[in-house]
């Protein structure tokens, strides 16, 4: 058998894209598929609607405004297609429909990043009727899909086989933060990402509270430093003014590659989502965990981690998925204890580096996806 021929079907809403990180992924994901197969990128595109679609598209019976006729043309004889998940109606099962029809023995993949979804669909305002019809339209999947990719172990999700994997990078894209800011006086915490209700920061923001009113000059100093924006990025600096924090806790705001790998480089831990129970997630495949792991970062979360738990380290501090305010202190014991295990800073990164290229590169990652492909 020759190199299988296939295309990645990615949905942006009117023509824009994903965030920067979501993008990154994708573009990493279409790069390592191109290492077994001949694969091309294609949108399917929203197309701008006024405000009474924007009302149609929540009824049962209507559908968002994609241009699925632009994207149809350019699909010729694939081997597979790969899906990343829409927001299910009548007109995108129709369009795996005439999918199926012409080309009927190619292999039809379709990826859910996150599951269960419901919580993370119904955290965004207005969106309860088009998750009823997501909901609704789902069933007729399995008349068209022959796999279904997903980061949670299933071995069937809507009637169809899954293939079960790992959210993954291009470890070798990132560098191991350097070994220069090596301070045993202090701590430096990161968190890279959105600023959303259930990344849960009220929890450690309200820990450092905690922390904090003790002596001050009895305790190791930690710092927490953000970067990213969101919905609650005002409630969580509201926080942070009221309990007098701002030297702890301080928040950059959107950073260019260049200064959040200037962020990373102060860094001792990163921090995961840590409020994921909020929307019924309590099991992480978070793509920016992977790029912490390898930049060689140890991490707290909030929530079990796949890689964690698929492959057993002791780089990992778990808070608990819950509402409870996090321990500073148990923090500050588990890097001590893990640093105590290495001569410097330095080699603790390497090794955490290491053990994101042996579990998260797109390499290890997509062989499942890869032997399907090829039929192995």
């Amino acid at each position: 058998m020759g190199i299988c021929r296939g295309y990645y079907i990615d949905n942006i809403a009117f023509g824009h894209p994903h965030g920067k990180g979501v993008d990154n992924k994708i573009k990493m994901q279409v790069e390592s598929m191109g290492e077994f197969a001949e694969i091309s990128l294609l949108y399917l595109e929203d197309i701008p609607i006024k405000t009474i679609g924007k009302i149609a598209k929540r009824l049962p019976f209507c559908s968002t405004n994609r241009d699925y006729s632009k994207l149809f043309k350019k699909i010729e004889l694939p081997d597979f297609l790969y899906i990343r998940r829409v927001n299910l109606d009548l007109k995108f099962i129709l369009f795996l429909k005439k999918l199926r029809k012409k080309f009927p023995t190619c292999k039809l993949l379709f990826e859910i990043p996150t599951y269960p979804y419901k919580g993370e669909m119904l955290a965004v305002k207005g969106a309860v009727p088009l998750y009823i019809k997501d909901f609704v339209y789902r069933q007729f999947l399995r008349f068209y899909v022959d796999r279904i990719v997903i980061f949670d172990n299933q071995k069937k999700l809507f009637g169809i086989d899954c293939i079960y994997t790992m959210n993954g990078i291009i470890v070798n894209k990132y560098n191991i933060i350097k070994d220069s800011m090596d301070n045993r006086d202090s701590i430096n915490i990161v968190y890279v990402g959105a600023l959303g209700s259930h990344h849960g920061l009220e929890r450690i923001i309200e820990g450092m509270r905690v922390y904090y009113e003790g002596d001050k000059k009895t305790i190791k100093k930690v710092v927490l430093e953000c970067a990213g924006d969101g919905p609650s990025e005002e409630y969580y600096r509201n926080l942070v003014e009221k309990y007098n924090l701002s030297e702890y806790v301080i928040f950059h705001g959107y950073l260019n590659e260049n200064e959040l790998n200037e962020l990373y480089d102060k860094a001792d831990i990163a921090l995961a989502p840590l409020g994921m129970y909020k929307i019924g997630i309590y099991m992480g495949s978070f793509l920016k965990v992977r790029e912490y792991l390898a930049k060689g970062l140890p991490i707290v979360t909030g929530c079990d981690l796949d890689v964690f738990n698929k492959y057993p380290c002791n780089y990992g501090y778990n808070v608990g998925n819950n509402d409870s305010i996090i321990d500073i202190d148990g923090i500050v014991q588990f890097y001590g204890e893990l640093r105590s295990k290495y001569k410097d800073k330095h080699e603790l990164s390497c090794e955490i580096h290491k053990y994101a290229e042996m579990h998260v590169d797109y390499s290890v990652v997509q062989k499942p996806i890869q032997d399907y492909i090829e039929g192995k």
